[in-house]
């Protein structure tokens, strides 16, 4: 038996460049998977009024967040470090990206995966999204 004070709120907020939507993820009775929309916008999801104004008419909200954007929002590069091990690879990356990219490697929050093995390379391809954008969105959902 669940209890309900036990179960956890499950949010997902996703958008583009034209408009942004927070749901509510659920479980029917059956087990499948339930999509509830609990506001969007008309704004992009990077607008400073975004974010505020979605979260203004849905109260007060608890739970896990999860965050879902279009590749498009991502710069992704594609880069080849020399063969290593894989738990060595997280390590050794801020390295070769801090040789690849247009601004420092702080300004971006990232994930990667090995996306090419080779005798004598790795290549990795990253996915780099504004550290700035991110924070700003994460703040007004703990400030909400």
């Amino acid at each position: 038996m669940k209890l309900p004070f036990s179960t956890r709120r499950y949010l997902a907020l996703t958008g583009d460049s034209e408009s942004t939507m927070l749901a509510e993820v659920s479980k029917t009775p059956s087990g499948a998977a339930q999509l509830h929309i609990l506001a969007q916008t008309d704004s992009a999801i990077t607008a400073d009024v975004t974010i505020p104004r979605l979260l203004a008419g849905v109260g007060n909200l608890h739970g896990l967040v999860s965050l879902s954007l279009p590749l498009a929002f991502f710069e992704v590069i594609t880069t080849s470090i020399p063969v290593m091990p894989d738990g060595a690879v997280g390590k050794a990356l801020p390295y070769h990206l801090a040789k690849a990219l247009h601004r420092p490697l702080n300004e971006f929050i990232y994930d990667w995966q090995i996306t090419g093995r080779f005798k004598d390379r790795l290549q990795v391809t990253v996915y780099l999204f504004p550290a700035a954008v991110f924070h700003k969105i994460r703040r007004e959902f703990i400030r909400k």
